[in-house]
């Protein structure tokens, strides 16, 4: 019976403790506006985003020109559809009701500003608009937050893993894709393919041969919609081996621009390397965008 009682007594003294970690006081409550701004300020009020995680190097994305970049990783775009969800999720997200906002809830949730889960800042010509700190997670897509000029906390709907530090998250994977209707010719090692007033056709087709329409259309689709795994800098490496391409061919446009692609595998290594002659990138893939003949493209009438 005692040890019952004092389980009892041990439970209460939890809850009690919790209470007053969480306690949020009437009066500082009384203020809350369920239609206010979490961050208070608006989309285009900055034109630098840093995000910061414990033990890992900070991630800087920086808009110039109208574009925004990755300035530590080559200067290369970063993707505007992820910049655009993100932005557009914390700036539009409204204050929901406080969970607390004393010292002990603030260390319990890792929302101070030394220890902290993740760490957005918004700037302005280098100066700071806004800050987000992001602490722990009390259930599936939701995390605790707090701005460093309230002392209020508040837990939204957010995943952590859109504010990545990873650079290569933010790359835009979209860079190489080509229109397709500006596409004049794809000009591959033993065929060539053409874009005229009635669509693609294989050029020189054999007699007694038609055009598979299907198989075309994979072909070009591949060939203009191309998605790297990673950007790999600017800096040509031997161990790219581009002395020794796997595939080499050239796209034409209707600009009169012709691009060059060259993919070359490295040695003892399962990916590829492209270097597109448009362009001072070298690109990470697992594999050449098409391995195809012109048997592949035509087939019998």
């Amino acid at each position: 019976m005692n040890r019952k009682i004092r389980l009892l007594i041990g439970v209460l003294a939890l809850q009690g403790c919790l209470a007053g970690v969480l306690y949020v006081t009437r009066n500082s409550t009384g203020a809350y506006q369920p239609n206010e701004s979490l961050l208070n300020i608006e989309a285009g009020a900055f034109d630098k985003i840093t995000i910061e995680e414990k033990d890992k190097p900070a991630l800087t994305l920086q808009k110039t020109n109208d574009q925004w970049i990755l300035p530590g990783h080559f200067q290369f775009p970063a993707d505007p559809a992820k910049i655009k969800s993100i932005v557009e999720k914390l700036v539009d997200m409204k204050k929901p009701w406080p969970l607390a906002e004393t010292r002990k809830a603030k260390k319990l949730f890792k929302v101070t500003e030394k220890e902290f889960e993740k760490k957005i800042t918004f700037l302005k010509e280098d100066k700071v608009v806004q800050t987000l700190l992001i602490g722990t997670s009390p259930g599936y897509r939701k995390v605790h937050v707090r701005v460093p000029d309230s002392s209020k906390i508040y837990a939204i709907e957010f995943n952590t893993y859109q504010a990545s530090t990873d650079p290569v998250a933010w790359e835009n994977k979209d860079f190489l894709h080509l229109d397709r209707h500006q596409v004049s010719r794809i000009i591959m090692p033993s065929f060539t393919v053409a874009n005229g007033e009635n669509g693609f056709s294989l050029q020189d087709m054999q007699e007694g041969q038609e055009l598979n329409e299907n198989e075309m259309g994979q072909f070009i689709t591949k060939m203009t919609n191309m998605s790297f795994k990673e950007v790999l800098g600017t800096e040509e490496k031997p161990a790219y081996n581009q002395s020794q391409p796997d595939l080499q061919y050239s796209v034409e446009l209707t600009t009169g621009q012709k691009i060059d692609y060259v993919f070359s595998q490295p040695k003892g290594e399962d990916h590829y390397v492209l270097k597109p002659s448009h362009t001072p990138y070298y690109f990470k893939f697992s594999s050449p965008p098409q391995k195809t003949s012109a048997d592949k493209l035509t087939q019998k009438k």
